[in-house]
């Protein structure tokens, strides 16, 4: 996993008061669970031609999230870079709630692959 932060370009620049996207300017979507356990990663361009993402998931017992923008300073200059990372970020932060092991169960559903 620590080759991942090689693409990863993570909270270089955060502004609080920055944009996050609308639905219209997310390029991609990947949702997975149902309303017990699920998470979601948005996916959109920059317009500097760089990739953002943005993640969340829930549990019975908590989660976490954020819509995608520029306000969180999160970049990867591939798309499939930025989906790489944000899995890598739930994968992390899943492991803090109890039933967290359930969400990176989730993400094992989709085929990732380290190019």
């Amino acid at each position: 996993m620590q080759q991942l932060d090689l693409f990863c370009q993570a909270a270089s620049l955060i502004d609080p008061n920055g944009a996050v996207c609308t639905d219209d300017e997310i390029d991609d979507e990947i949702t997975l669970g149902d309303r017990r356990l699920g998470l979601r990663i948005e996916l959109a361009r920059h317009r500097d031609g760089r990739y953002m993402w943005g993640t969340s998931f829930h549990t019975p017992t908590g989660g976490c999230g954020y819509r995608v923008g520029p306000k969180w300073g999160h970049f990867a200059d591939t798309i499939l870079a930025a989906a790489q990372c944000a899995r890598q970020e739930i994968t992390e932060r899943a492991t803090q709630f109890a039933e967290g092991k359930k969400v990176v169960q989730l993400l094992e559903q989709l085929n990732w692959r380290m190019q």
